[in-house]
């Protein structure tokens, strides 16, 4: 429990919290109080200790990120993706190599977007992962012990999976077809 932290959207306020536990309980803070932020909020901590948290601005359909280094109290915000509607369904996840991965739907287009933050490094420009149709909601990820990526997302309705190794291109099956199948995702790999 001790060290374990959390991103959350007052909804009373209308803003993105931060908690983190310690000995004493937990201990929480604001990170955005701009109006009608905190939606579909995902978190890592890298291996320096800094925290990274993506989220939902409504206001601006924005994808949303803040950064605090380990030991630091401000936060740093950023529009990350700011075309059209963006930011719905948020998974991050810190691979092996100590890399960090961003994966997003794209409400205007239909699109799974994706974006990537080597070790040491800032993000690099968001890329599409799939646009065949209106792909990329309820997206969800894992990385395996290779700093691989694997996405699982609705696809038209079906179950996408999508998996890129370290260094590799994508690849993409529909493991499970037929209408209303692919909604609330969550994928784990071993």
């Amino acid at each position: 429990l001790v060290g374990s932290e959390m991103c959350i959207r007052d909804r009373s306020n209308s803003r993105l919290m931060h908690a983190v536990a310690s000995a004493g309980g937990w201990t929480l803070s604001e990170v955005d109080n701009t109006a009608n932020v905190g939606y579909e909020t995902s978190i890592v901590v890298d291996s320096a200790g800094a925290v990274l948290i993506a989220y939902r601005d409504t206001s601006a359909n924005d994808l949303k990120l803040a950064s605090r280094a380990s030991g630091e109290s401000e936060w740093a915000l950023r529009a990350f993706d700011t075309a059209g509607s963006q930011g719905r369904y948020t998974a991050m996840r810190m691979d092996a190599a100590g890399g960090v991965h961003l994966a997003w739907h794209d409400d205007s287009a239909g699109d799974l977007r994706y974006a990537f933050r080597p070790l040491g490094e800032d993000f690099g420009a968001p890329s599409t992962v799939a646009t065949s149709g209106d792909v990329g909601g309820w997206v969800s990820m894992a990385t395996d012990a290779e700093s691989g990526v694997h996405l699982a997302y609705n696809d038209g309705g079906a179950l996408g999976y999508a998996v890129r190794p370290a260094g590799g291109l994508w690849t993409f099956e529909r493991p499970i077809t037929g209408p209303n199948r692919g909604d609330h995702t969550a994928i784990a790999v071993d």
